[in-house]
């Protein structure tokens, strides 16, 4: 009895399998025509006072968003140098960290350099020296 059932049912599982595979029959899709909308008068000036006010501020809006974009790329290269800076040595750990001032009495003091590269910091010292 269970073995004959199994049997049907095995059958017909194969049927329907069969017949979903030979289905032929296209999907139609059927492009809605679009449905007037009714609106009041008072939201048509509603919609054309947004419209006048987005086509007057759209150049502006492309134009911050286009800084928007520079601003994103100074900060990804800034970030890359940031990250790179961190890889190479820094000047002040191989350079004696005693400034050139306390040599000297000095009343003020001015940077007219930054180096990242301790030979182009000791040919410029000397050349300043």
């Amino acid at each position: 009895m269970l073995l004959k059932w199994s049997l049907e049912c095995m059958m017909l599982m194969g049927v329907l399998v069969l017949s979903a595979c030979n289905s032929s029959q296209q999907v139609k899709v059927t492009q809605a025509t679009p449905q007037p909308i009714l609106i009041e008068k008072s939201d048509l000036e509603q919609l054309k006072i947004s419209a006048a006010q987005w086509e007057s501020s759209q150049p502006k809006v492309e134009e911050l968003l286009k800084l928007e974009n520079k601003l994103t790329q100074l900060a990804t290269n800034l970030k890359q140098l940031n990250d790179s800076d961190a890889l190479n040595t820094r000047v002040n750990d191989e350079v004696n960290n005693e400034s050139i001032l306390k040599t000297h009495t000095a009343l003020f003091a001015l940077q007219i350099a930054a180096f990242k590269n301790k030979n182009a910091l000791q040919k410029k010292l000397s050349e300043f020296q």
